[in-house]
């Protein structure tokens, strides 16, 4: 999925569900307004590239629910999936990324300026003992600590959760 502009809606503006993929690409798109981007459901992914959710912009989501920008729910992954040098800006929702069921999500590069959402990523229950996400070189709206680790709820918040592992962060949004 590259290349397409996706502009309001009631629900996802794209839901993607597959099983067994080899891999899977949505890059260079715009998410304009509405109440859910993303709903990626992946089984078994990890043949060969995963799930890529690469340089796209997500703007102006907004629900007093709890709704998320992208929600990424994964069972047996096995290569790395990466949300990368995507910009989410101006979204008012409670959590503009949910990953659910797996660590074997790398969130990097990213730019969050979302002063409206309760969170910028939010994690689910481990499945196995021990796991951290890896969250590194994005600008979450501020280079306060304290400020970043208010952004993610995870296993901080709640010990059942998946560690989130945001260093090093951006202190700027240009990336510096």
């Amino acid at each position: 999925v590259s290349g397409n502009m996706f502009y309001g809606g009631t629900e996802y503006a794209a839901y993607v569900q597959v099983f067994e993929p080899d891999s899977i690409q949505i890059t260079g798109n715009t998410f304009d307004r509405g109440v859910q981007a993303l709903y990626l459901y992946v089984y078994r992914s990890g043949i060969n590239d995963g799930l890529n959710v690469e340089n796209n912009i997500f703007k102006n989501f907004a629900s007093d629910t709890d709704r998320n920008v992208i929600r990424m729910v994964t069972y047996y992954l096995t290569a790395t999936s990466l949300i990368q040098y995507n910009s989410f800006i101006n979204n008012s929702v409670d959590s503009v990324i949910y990953i659910e069921r797996s660590a074997s999500v790398g969130v990097l590069d990213n730019i969050f300026d979302n002063q409206g959402s309760t969170y910028d990523l939010k994690t689910f229950t481990a499945q196995y003992e021990g796991e951290t996400m890896y969250a590194r070189r994005n600008w979450w709206g501020s280079a306060e600590l304290s400020d970043i680790g208010g952004r993610i709820y995870d296993q901080s918040d709640d010990p059942k959760l998946v560690a989130v592992d945001f260093k090093p962060f951006r202190t700027t949004v240009d990336g510096t």
